[in-house]
């Protein structure tokens, strides 16, 4: 099954590039909204324009916020070989909202590609109206992440006072530098439940926040990788004051442990300027003041994410089952 990457369009838009004046007497603008992801095997890009009249009466107007079929032409250009991709259009039902601003209770159109989107690469998003206009985007796709420490195979332990994640980017031509601005780091630990009573079991996880900042916060110039540092016995704080596991843990209850994963996340300089904007004191009754579409106004920007899965150590999960009523088994031969 396709791992589906979508973002909807949203109305107000920020970022932080280019000042766009959204008041033209040429027209309406042409509105774009996009994170392209390297591992997904299918990227969307919502594309409307905007509209002046009464917003009240416009905005419940599909046709007012959106092209036709034949009114804009969409392709996506790999600026490194000159490729282009023509996007094609998909329709996604939108629910009827009542007193909702905005249409619904109709169908939506998509632009969107399944071919592959490499990392490392520029891309220029490209937009052609049958007026003559041309509205253009240009953004770096996120480099590959490695996992360096722990290795893949390797176990993992929770009882150490200290311990580390390490990763890089293994692209010289890149100066070993991430385009990632920003980066979640994660761990998840993994669990199947099986309740008194039922017959199947049920997939579960409990999130750790290892670290999240700018990436050059993690990044050492020395060893030309990426490092987070953490406490591995402070997950275990976190692990037995879990709300779910706490409240819902009744006799009888089976669970098992499955592989920790740890998780990096990364995204965009614009997709990052762009939550900074939202995130801070900004009226959205205000027309957004960036963009970084050429001609246009809106968001394009990129993001991935990187997962490495290892098995918790014995000593571990021995702990997990004797000191904790959760009714964790252990399996001595997993």
């Amino acid at each position: 099954m396709r791992r589906f990457f979508l973002i909807f369009c949203l109305f107000a838009l920020f970022s932080c590039n280019t000042k766009v004046d959204i008041f033209s007497d040429s027209g309406p603008k042409t509105v774009v909204y996009s994170v392209i992801d390297t591992d997904a095997d299918t990227n969307f890009f919502k594309i409307t324009k905007t509209f002046v009249g009464d917003a009240s009466v416009l905005a419940q107007d599909y046709e007012a916020c959106n092209y036709k079929y034949d009114e804009i032409e969409v392709g996506l250009v790999r600026l490194k070989t000159n490729d282009s991709i023509h996007l094609d259009t998909v329709s996604k039902w939108i629910p009827y909202v009542a007193n909702s601003l905005f249409y619904s209770g109709r169908r939506q159109v998509y632009y969107y590609t399944t071919n592959r989107i490499l990392p490392g690469n520029d891309y220029k998003l490209v937009i052609v109206r049958n007026d003559g206009e041309v509205i253009e985007s240009t953004i770096k796709t996120i480099n590959t992440h490695k996992f360096i420490f722990p290795e893949h195979e390797q176990s993992v332990s929770w009882t150490k006072k200290r311990d580390s994640l390490k990763w890089e980017v293994p692209d010289q031509s890149t100066n070993y530098q991430s385009v990632a601005a920003y980066l979640n780091v994660n761990g998840i630990f993994h669990y199947k439940e099986l309740m008194p009573g039922a017959t199947d079991t049920v997939e579960r996880e409990i999130l750790f926040d290892l670290k999240s900042g700018e990436s050059g916060e993690m990044y050492n110039s020395r060893t030309h990788n990426y490092k987070v540092v953490f406490s591995p016995e402070k997950l275990f704080e976190i692990f037995g004051k879990d709300e779910y596991l706490v409240n819902n843990s009744p006799a009888g209850v089976r669970r098992f442990v499955e592989k920790f994963e740890f998780r990096i996340t990364g995204m965009g300089q614009n997709l990052y300027e762009y939550i900074v904007a939202n995130n801070s004191d900004i009226s959205f009754q205000q027309p957004p003041a960036y963009s970084n579409i050429e001609n246009g106004m809106g968001l394009f920007s990129t993001r991935f994410q990187k997962s490495q899965f290892n098995k918790l150590n014995q000593v571990t999960r021995k702990r997990i089952t004797n000191d904790y009523p959760f009714g964790f088994e252990y399996d001595p031969n997993w």
